[in-house]
């Protein structure tokens, strides 16, 4: 009896993870095709613009409803307001990156300000740090 058990529970515990895998592939998908675009920079190298990036792609695989298009860092158009978003969140430095997706066809998304199957362009991620240290995600939106 005590085999028996143990085998179902084996079996019901590869299942999960199989769905946990899956899901995490699924959502993984949402990102990876994503479009990216670097300017060249006099302020950051590709390595510390790519983390800021995939800190932004963390943050939307696991918490957005929809599909990341595009990512662009483009310095002569936000450097300005790096700097004030910098000043206003008492770091040393921010970035500003600039998205574009398309959210799910999904009544889940009512009530999160955001419109079920619609695409936004020109979205805006402000990540901030000090001293050489890892970006942090601090907020997101139209300009």
């Amino acid at each position: 009896m005590k085999k028996w058990v143990a085998v179902c529970l084996c079996v019901v515990l590869l299942f999960g993870a199989g769905e946990i895998i899956h899901l995490a592939a699924a959502r993984s998908a949402r990102v990876r095709k994503a479009e990216i675009s670097i300017s060249a920079s006099e302020r950051y190298s590709e390595r510390e613009i790519r983390a800021a990036m995939n800190a932004v792609k963390r943050r939307f695989k696991w918490g957005w409803r929809g599909t990341l298009l595009s990512l662009t860092y483009d310095e002569e158009k936000t450097g300005k307001a790096a700097e004030e978003w910098a000043a206003q969140y008492g770091a040393d430095e921010a970035i500003v990156l600039i998205s574009a997706f398309h959210t799910d066809d999904d009544e889940r998304l009512a009530g999160s300000g955001l419109n079920s199957d619609f695409t936004y362009s020109g979205w805006q991620w402000v990540l901030v740090r000090s001293h050489g240290g890892r970006w942090k995600l601090k907020t997101w939106g139209y300009a």
